[in-house]
């Protein structure tokens, strides 16, 4: 649309990706307030509250991040962006931000485990995000870990029906 190189359109579109990626994650910080509201309303049967919770708070939130920031970002274009970033990267800003990111993966998916009632399994999530986090300079991919999740759940099949016969 704006009759620009490719090369020229990656210039812009690798910087707002970018804030994008860190505005996702900020996101995600913000919305673990709103869980608690969703405890809350959960805990009191209360229907519009738990509407409001799950679902129009978040989408505020989102609508709110996203669309002004992004909207100013593509207006003045990647040179702008780049120099935000620049000025925040290796700062505690996107550390932050960082660390958020990586762990509310883990804790969603605990929470999960927890809710669903099977503790058990727990351990293997621990094993597996210990794993990968441990592993990461090695570049293991996505496909080897759940290759290696798949043996281990098989032995753990195995012995746990041998442990019932």
């Amino acid at each position: 649309m704006s009759n620009l190189q490719p090369t020229e359109a990656i210039a812009i579109a690798v910087p707002v990706g970018l804030l994008g990626s860190y505005l996702y994650s900020f996101r995600f910080f913000i919305n673990t307030f709103i869980i608690r509201l969703t405890d809350k309303y959960a805990e009191a049967t209360n229907d519009k509250g738990l509407f409001a919770s799950v679902i129009l708070l978040p989408t505020l939130v989102s609508f709110a991040l996203f669309v002004p920031a992004l909207f100013v970002a593509l207006y003045y274009g990647a040179p702008v962006i780049a120099d935000f970033t620049e000025t925040l990267s290796g700062g505690k800003i996107f550390h932050i931000l960082n660390v958020v990111g990586g762990g509310l993966a883990a804790l969603g998916i605990a929470l999960i485990i927890k809710v669903i009632g099977k503790t058990e399994y727990l351990v293997f999530f621990l094993l597996a995000y210990f794993m990968t986090v441990m592993l990461k300079p090695l570049g293991i991919n996505t496909v080897t870990y759940a290759i290696v999740g798949a043996i281990v759940a098989v032995i753990y099949a195995q012995l746990a029906h041998k442990a019932e016969a």
